[in-house]
């Protein structure tokens, strides 16, 4: 197996998957070429030859092409070969969305997957079927802003390589409500998906040129989310909450004696949308701005923060 520097953005997908613990992404030493172990050079990923077992694990998972057959011809990278500027870069053999979470966040994310109402199949099936684009979702620590505020996840886009990067912060989905994990991952799930038909190149996709054309009224990302998902992320929640947390919905119930109404799931699908410049968050009164906080204040407290995954 080899690397391709020019292909590789250091992602860090195939390191989890190599079961000979044949490669390092990051390692804390110096940029070297040898001949075992073997780093390409400028790239921070190294792979071990004298624990690698060429069984291609790692080059079936690489999202850009950069792993290769060492006794193959390596890939054609950027504005080389026949066909001009980069009429020779490798597309990802079947586009997918690939899951490095951890722990709770990744029963959360196999839940939703099994288990979502329509919205939430019909937005993870544009990943999965012919698409220019592949997501990959990992869990990280702590995640902060630009502004060095820690913040519950955040989704990035690579035009160079199509590729749509999730992270979900390891702290907060642990300390919260298993419902608000969902909602948590569920957002950052939205904003691939605005990604996806900001940046496709298919002039066939018609939800794509409608969405665009929408989206310049809004002008970002969390304003369009509020004007244009945030109903269905609500009845997602609802329908999560009632089939995939079973317990916990009934847990709601006998606390509250009643089961929970639309104005909790949607005051819940507000979460991350509520900071920063958001027009529609703005446009509320001060009265419902405080029935929205009250009401997930009062009641995500009762709810359980255990996932149900065996």
């Amino acid at each position: 197996m080899k690397i391709d520097g020019d292909l590789c953005i250091e992602c860090g997908i195939c390191e989890p998957e190599c079961a000979w613990y044949a490669i390092e992404v990051n390692p804390k030493y110096e940029i070297s070429v040898g001949d075992s172990p073997f780093m390409v050079k400028g790239v921070n990923v190294r792979i071990n030859y004298t624990a690698c077992v060429d069984d291609f694990s790692c080059m079936d998972v690489c999202p850009t092409g950069a792993i290769y057959d060492s006794a193959a011809a390596p890939p054609v990278t950027p504005g080389t070969g026949d066909g001009g500027a980069g009429a020779g870069t490798p597309a990802p053999a079947a586009p997918q969305i690939t899951v490095n979470l951890t722990g709770k966040a990744k029963c959360i994310n196999s839940l939703l997957t099994e288990k979502g109402n329509s919205f939430v199949e019909k937005l993870l099936d544009k990943f999965t079927g012919k698409t220019e684009f592949n997501v990959y979702l990992s869990s990280k620590d702590r995640i902060f802003n630009s502004k060095n505020q820690e913040i519950n996840g955040t989704t990035r886009f690579d035009k160079t390589y199509g590729l749509i990067s999730i992270d979900i912060s390891t702290s907060r989905v642990d300390a919260a409500a298993a419902l608000e994990g969902a909602r948590i991952i569920l957002h950052e799930y939205i904003h691939a998906e605005m990604y996806r038909k900001l940046e496709t190149l298919n002039k066939n996709d018609i939800d794509a040129s409608n969405f665009r054309e929408v989206y310049e009224t809004y002008g970002n990302q969390h304003t369009s989310m509020a004007n244009l998902y945030l109903t269905s992320m609500a009845e997602a929640l609802k329908d999560f909450h009632q089939n995939a947390l079973k317990d916990d919905y009934q847990k709601y119930i006998d606390n509250f004696g009643v089961a929970p109404g639309d104005d909790f799931y949607k005051a819940l699908a507000w979460g991350g949308l509520k900071e920063g410049d958001v027009n529609e968050w703005n446009k509320l009164s001060e009265a419902e701005k405080a029935a929205i906080n009250t009401t997930v204040g009062s009641k995500m407290g009762w709810l359980s923060r255990t996932a149900p995954c065996n």
